[in-house]
């Protein structure tokens, strides 16, 4: 089921008169689709006139068990094609249903996810194994030593302040980025207050967010400072209009 109207996210992510956002696409027979908000939110449709355009809409969902699946081929690839444990990794994503999203089509018989978005405290799960492998990992591939010793504070000493901010789709639109990136930053906001414990609550309080990239294209990490998230969002929105 979609999500339902907690702390209003009905009317934050769509008034009365706002429409939904319209993906397009610059190549023919790629489908143009309709991002539907947190809850039930209506894409507006596009009037029809490129040839093999297809409607769909994008709904937000809570993480759930039955997305198991879904999630895992979503992140089948997150740490290149290393062995580790992918389960305990989508697990722990399930887990957490206050913050984060699953994004799936409206009307997909087959329930699959699009999308998954979240932010993991590395330091609240820091002794899972997979936690414990994804540090190996990216202290193991990177070359910079400046940067070893960054990763290596940020993953460990401060690893309660950081949230490892998990961001994977099946589908290359950039569109979905703002919408599903502005919906987990509001959901960590609303957690540091409505959480019913102060060590919940506290565990939401990031001051940092560690956001995995291709190593091999990119570098391997990008570290974005909580007070720089309005910066980071503007920065998503650029995409979105270069795309």
């Amino acid at each position: 089921m979609p999500r339902g109207p907690t702390r209003d996210k009905r009317r934050t992510y769509k008034s009365k008169d706002q429409k939904g956002f319209p993906l397009s696409s610059k190549d023919k027979g790629i489908p143009k689709h309709t991002l539907e908000g947190k809850s039930d939110l209506s894409g507006s449709s596009e009037e029809e006139g490129s040839e093999g355009v297809v409607q769909a809409d994008f709904v937000f969902f809570d993480p759930k068990p039955d997305d198991f699946h879904g999630v895992k081929i979503l992140l089948q690839t997150y740490l290149d094609d290393t062995q580790w444990d992918l389960s305990g990794f989508v697990d722990l994503i399930l887990a957490q249903t206050t913050v984060g999203t699953v994004v799936k089509m409206e009307g997909d018989d087959d329930d699959t996810p699009f999308s998954i978005v979240t932010a993991l405290n590395l330091g609240r799960y820091k002794d899972h194994k997979c936690i414990e492998e994804l540090k190996e990992f990216l202290l193991k591939v990177c070359q910079e030593k400046d940067v070893i010793k960054d990763l290596g504070l940020l993953m460990g000493e401060q690893a309660h302040d950081v949230g490892l901010l998990v961001s994977q789709r099946v589908v290359n639109f950039p569109q979905l980025l703002p919408p599903l990136h502005d919906a987990l930053f509001d959901e960590v906001s609303w957690a540091t207050e409505d959480e019913p414990t102060a060590e919940l609550r506290n565990s939401f309080c990031f001051k940092c967010y560690l956001l995995l990239k291709d190593y091999r294209l990119m570098g391997l990490v990008m570290a974005v400072e909580a007070a720089k998230i309005s910066t980071f969002r503007q920065q998503l929105q650029y995409l979105v209009v270069e795309s």
